[in-house]
């Protein structure tokens, strides 16, 4: 399984000066808004004082060695990445270098927690910094400024972490020097243990100065597994026109789950999602969890019907803009909600992201619901849609009060939660697996289905048949369990 959205890195190449010439640090390519630069700049003086205009100081990390300043400043990109310029006041070789962040938080600081900067000569055992202790699916870098360019790279390790990426950039401008970087991924929350910085030669000639920084990823949503959701709402419409519209920013390159479901009409599973789009009305690339794209929820008298559908944007674009996500039905109908989950990027695969087959339908009558899906992976993530109220239009109903530890709820806005749940559980295997949940208020009186999503995964290819149902009576405020169980795809 991959894990969440990967916070990206790229650096810039290394600039150096000497005497009062300011040293620059030019950016990488491909930076663009909301990305975060972070610029370490040191020179050979330990009085030096340097400034980067339009720049932020990270505060408290500035640190001298015997013979070297070291200063690193920050800024949040509103589009590509300038070059920045090490502005220092003494007459001395200077080094400045940018490194450019994406996928971290689009406001306030963007760390977590920061350690303070430190200085000493890297033995032949290189040298501890100390540990920090860091946010899920934070990025742990360790900045290290050698001072000199006698060394060929740089390694680092910790506990948790265990393996770090290097970037490793030395230039023999004036008495020579090194920027360098080591990042990791750190999977849950914790401490890293302390850090080991090592360099390619068996001892260091020169002092150092290091920084541990945990930057914060974007995604604040629940952990499912390997999955992590950076945000939801809903939009409900009791009357929509042909188009309704959801207002909700994902970030670029991330995925958007719709759920719909409409309902009221002459025939709800007779109408049909016929596109998805942005505020503009430009489509969004997004396509339908399977061939058969209408399930039906509810079938009561006359026109008290509802069905639902999901659709998935696999990587929102740059270009169109995104600030709603409208949904063209194919004709009117007297209630649409759309329920928007963003998935980071990279955490479902971008084609042929659903488990069902061809003949996946999912009914829903009084108390029973079942939907077949061939689940490819045993690395699975499966949502469960939620959906209860009294057997007439409108829905009434009451959402659970609380759910299996295994399950973890998916949050949108809660004006729109009454009736409706997304909970989610990312399962390791194809077995059986079973789920709690406890409702409130009024029994239940009719519940909606279990899906799959594919996650990129290189696993085994195994045929799956997923049932859920729930028992004959569901006693308001009493726990009762549903289950998923795996069996053969041709086992109906």
């Amino acid at each position: 399984m991959p894990v969440r959205a990967q916070i990206t890195v790229s650096a810039g190449t290394l600039g150096a000066a000497t005497g009062t010439s300011d040293a620059t640090a030019a950016p990488p390519a491909g930076t663009a808004a909301n990305d975060v630069a972070i610029v370490y700049c040191w020179a050979r003086n330990s009085g030096d004082t340097t400034t980067v205009s339009g720049y932020t100081e990270i505060p408290s990390t500035h640190v001298n060695t015997s013979n070297g300043s070291h200063r690193w400043f920050w800024l949040r990109l509103s589009g590509a990445a300038s070059t920045a310029t090490c502005d220092h006041n003494t007459s001395s070789d200077n080094y400045a270098r940018m490194f450019v962040f994406r996928g971290l938080v689009t406001s306030g600081n963007p760390w977590d927690a920061v350690n303070a900067g430190v200085s000493r000569t890297p033995d032949s055992n290189g040298e501890y910094i100390s540990g920090i202790t860091a946010g899920a699916q934070s990025m742990v870098v360790v900045f290290s400024g050698y001072e000199d360019n006698d060394e060929a790279n740089i390694a680092c390790t910790s506990t948790d972490p265990a393996t770090y990426t290097a970037s490793y950039a030395e230039k023999s401008t004036g008495s020579g020097g090194a920027i360098n970087a080591c990042y990791a991924i750190k999977s849950s929350a914790g401490a890293t243990g302390d850090i080991l910085v090592n360099y390619g030669n068996v001892a260091g000639s020169n002092e150092a100065g290091r920084l541990a920084i945990s930057l914060t990823h974007a995604c604040s949503g629940p952990t499912i597994g390997a999955h992590t959701v950076c945000g939801a709402t809903t939009y409900d419409n009791p009357s929509p026109a042909a188009f309704v519209s959801a207002t909700y920013t994902p970030a670029v390159g991330n995925g958007v789950l719709l759920l719909l479901t409409w309902g009221g009409g002459s025939d709800p599973l007779n109408e049909s999602i016929t596109s998805i789009v942005n505020q503009d009305g430009t489509s969004l690339g997004c396509f339908v969890a399977s061939p058969g794209s209408t399930f039906k929820l509810y079938s009561g008298p006359g026109t008290d019907e509802e069905a639902w559908a999901f659709y998935y944007c696999p990587a929102i674009p740059s270009s169109p803009s995104i600030t709603a996500i409208r949904t063209n039905l194919s004709a009117s109908t007297a209630y649409l909600q759309e329920f928007v989950v963003e998935f980071s990027a990279g955490t479902i695969q971008t084609t042929d992201f659903w488990d069902t087959d061809n003949t996946a339908v999912s009914r829903a009558e009084e108390l029973e619901a079942s939907v077949s899906v061939t689940n490819t992976h045993a690395n699975d993530l499966l949502i469960a849609f939620l959906h209860n109220g009294l057997p007439t239009y409108p829905k009434g109903g009451y959402p659970p009060v609380t759910a299996d530890s295994n399950y973890t709820a998916i949050v949108a806005n809660p004006a729109y939660q009454a009736n409706d749940m997304l909970e989610a559980r990312a399962v390791s295997s194809t077995g059986s697996q079973t789920a709690t949940i406890t409702w409130s208020g009024t029994s239940l009186q009719w519940f909606g289905g279990i899906v799959g999503l594919k996650a990129v995964d290189s696993g085994s290819v195994q045929a799956t048949h997923f049932a859920v149902s729930t028992p004959a009576t569901a006693t308001a405020g009493t726990a009762f369990n549903f289950t998923v169980t795996a069996k053969d795809a041709f086992n109906n």
